[in-house]
């Protein structure tokens, strides 16, 4: 068995970083709190809100980031996800209202689903 060094596993990692600020700095990015994520263990995604096509449905970003409190309400874990892969979603669960006087329709996404595909 090969014993990795610090040498060899450095190239690979500044690879990666590049990569990854590549993407996010060449790309819209729709960022979202869920203050119930933590709780429900979901994400909820809107697609419409008063009868009007909206969040998902109209975002024009590449990429969207959920944003989850910790208990003292500060944000200490995103989840980025690109848009396309968010919207396939969309169909593999049920719609639930949401919102503001639950005027907006959405989907409950399993946080656990983001690690799983």
């Amino acid at each position: 068995m090969t014993n990795r060094t610090f040498d060899v596993d450095l190239p690979i990692g500044e690879e990666w970083e590049n990569q990854f600020l590549g993407i996010m700095s060449g790309s819209q990015i729709e960022c979202k709190l869920d203050r119930q994520a933590r709780k429900t263990g979901n994400f909820y995604v809107e697609y419409e809100s008063r009868g009007e096509p909206s969040g998902i449905a109209t975002t024009e970003a590449t990429w969207w980031a959920f944003g989850i409190e910790n208990n003292n309400k500060d944000v200490e874990t995103f989840v980025i996800a690109s848009v396309p892969w968010l919207k396939a979603q969309l169909e593999k669960y049920v719609i639930v209202k949401g919102g503001d006087d639950d005027t907006s329709k959405g989907i409950l996404i399993p946080i656990g689903r983001f690690l799983n595909q």
